[in-house]
C-alpha cells in the first residue's frame, strides 16, 4: 500500500501524517510507543548494542557507557537528523506493515532541516523515494485554501521559541492568496529549562552525566504534575529514584514565582506582552510545541486565551493540501518574499544578512560589528550558487571596532533603493 509520509518538525517535537494513496485519506499516527500522543520528542538515543531509539522510547532506557543520548536533533549533526527521520519512518511502517512509504514531505521552518547537506544526505538514504520540503507559510496557504476561505483570516503558529502571525487574504481576480507575517520571540522553552535546572540543583551532590540524563527522564515523567504549579500557586512535590533510598523533593512556589516575574520583565522589555495580546483575537491558532504551555501564559493576569481555537494538527492538513497542489502544478501563494539573499563576505566566506524567501518589506535592519577600520561595506546578492555585487556603503568615520545598524530599503521591483547606517554603542 503506497503512502506519502508527512512529518512536521517544530522546536522540540515531530508529528506524523500518513496519506494513503489507495483510499486517498489522511491518517494521524501515534508513533510515541503507546503514550497516546500524536507528537513525539526530538530525542535520539544510540544504545551500546547498536539499537537506535527516538522520542519517548529514547528516554526510557538509562544512559550507559558507550551509549549516546542526544537531547535535540535540531542542534546535532546532520547524520543524526537523518537517522531520526529514518527511524521515525521505520516506526510508521512497523505500526502499519502493509504501508510502503514512497514519498516524504517535511514541514518545517527549522533551519537545521533546510540545508542542502541535509537534503543531499537524506536523499541518498531514501534511495528512490522523493523528498519535498514545505515551509510553515506554504502550509498556512494550503490550510486557507483547503477550507475555502475568501476573506482575510489571521492565524498564528505557536512554538516554544517564537510566535508567528500570518495574515492570509485572497488575491483579487486570481486563485492565489497573499500572506504577510509578523514574529515575536516567545521562549516558552525557558519554562522547561527552569524546572530541569531546579531539579539539577536539588541533585547537586550526586550530579554527573548519568544523573543529567536521569533528571531529563524525571522531568518528562512528572511534567504534568510540575505544570500544575503554573496555576495552583503551591509548592509541588516530586519523587526521585535517582537517590537511594528514593527521596521526596519539594519545588517551592516562591522560586517559580521569581522565575516567572523575571521572564515577564524580560519579555515585556522587548514589547512582547502587547504583541502577544493579539492571540486573543486571531481566528485560528495552529499550535506546535508551545501548546502544552498555554497555561503558563494564562497564569498572567493580562492574558485570557480561549482554548477552543487551538488546533495541533491543522498545519499538516494544510501541508497536505499544498502538496497536492504542487503535484498538479498549481501555485497557491502570490510571491511576497525575496527571491535572493543579501549578504557580505568575511574571510572569503559568504554570510547572508537577509535570507532568501524572507518576507518582503519596504526596509530591513541588520546589526553588524565592524573591526580593523572598515571604510566600506560591500553587499552581495546570492541566487543558488551565483553571487553578484549589489551595493557599496561608505563608512564616514571608520574605527578599530564599531557597531552599526544597517538599513536596507528596497523598491517595488525588489531592488536596493537605498542603504544607510547608524553607529551604535558597543
Amino acid at each position: 500500500m503506497k503512502t506519502t509520509l508527512f512529518i512536521e518538525i517544530s522546536e522540540i517535537t515531530a508529528r506524523v501524517l500518513v496519506y494513503n494513496e489507495v483510499d486517498e485519506k489522511c491518517h494521524y499516527i501515534d508513533v510515541t510507543g503507546g503514550y497516546g500522543k500524536k507528537s513525539i520528542p526530538l530525542y535520539l538515543h544510540y544504545l551500546k548494542d547498536g539499537e537506535v531509539l527516538i522520542g519517548e522510547d529514547a528516554i526510557i532506557y538509562d544512559q550507559e557507557d558507550n551509549s549516546v543520548f542526544i537531547q535535540s536533533i535540531l542542534y546535532a549533526k546532520i547524520s543524526h537528523q537523518v537517522t531520526y527521520i529514518k527511524v521515525l519512518m521505520g516506526k510508521v511502517e512497523e505500526l502499519i506493515p502493509e504501508l510502503k512509504v514512497t514519498n516524504i514531505v517535511i514541514v518545517t521552518d527549522q533551519k537545521a532541516f533546510k540545508s542542502k547537506d541535509f537534503e543531499s544526505l537524506l536523499s541518498d538514504e531514501l534511495g528512490s523515494m522523493s523528498l519535498t520540503r514545505i515551509s510553515v507559510e506554504k502550509a498556512m496557504a494550503g490550510w486557507y485554501k483547503l477550507h475555502g476561505y475568501k476573506d482575510k483570516v489571521t492565524t498564528s503558529y505557536l512554538d516554544y521559541k517564537k510566535l508567528t502571525y500570518y495574515n492570509i487574504d485572497s488575491q483579487k481576480d486570481t486563485s492565489l492568496v497573499t500572506i504577510t507575517k509578523d514574529q515575536i520571540n516567545l521562549d516558552l522553552k525557558a519554562v522547561n529549562d527552569y524546572y530541569i535546572n531546579l531539579l539539577r540543583h536539588l541533585h547537586k551532590d550526586d550530579f554527573n552525566e548519568v544523573t543529567k540524563f536521569q533528571i531529563t527522564q524525571l522531568y518528562n515523567n512528572q511534567k504534568a504534575t510540575l505544570h500544575k504549579q503554573l496555576l495552583s500557586h503551591k509548592d509541588v512535590n516530586v519523587y526521585s529514584s535517582i537517590f537511594f533510598p528514593p527521596k521526596k523533593l519539594v519545588l517551592p512556589y516562591e522560586s517559580y514565582q521569581r522565575f516567572k516575574n523575571t521572564w515577564y520583565e524580560q519579555f515585556n522589555e522587548l514589547g512582547g506582552i502587547s504583541t502577544l495580546k493579539q492571540l486573543e483575537t486571531v481566528d485560528k491558532v495552529i499550535s506546535s510545541g508551545g501548546y502544552d504551555l498555554i497555561n503558563f501564559l494564562n497564569s498572567f493576569d493580562e492574558f485570557d486565551f480561549p482554548t477552543d481555537h487551538y488546533d495541533e494538527y491543522l498545519l499538516l492538513d494544510g501541508a497536505f493540501h499544498y502538496y497536492q497542489c504542487l503535484l498538479h502544478d498549481e501555485e497557491l501563494i502570490y510571491k511576497q518574499s525575496l527571491d535572493y539573499s543579501i549578504g557580505v563576505f568575511n574571510h572569503k566566506e559568504y554570510y547572508p544578512l537577509i535570507e532568501e524567501d524572507t518576507q518582503l518589506k519596504d526596509h530591513y535592519e541588520v546589526e553588524l560589528i565592524l573591526s580593523d577600520n572598515h571604510k566600506e561595506i560591500q553587499l552581495f546578492s546570492k541566487v543558488k550558487e551565483s553571487i553578484k555585487p549589489l551595493h557599496t556603503l561608505v563608512i564616514e568615520k571608520p574605527s578599530k571596532l564599531a557597531k552599526i545598524l544597517l538599513k536596507i530599503k528596497l523598491n517595488n521591483d525588489k531592488e536596493i533603493d537605498e542603504v544607510s547606517y547608524e553607529l551604535r554603542r558597543l
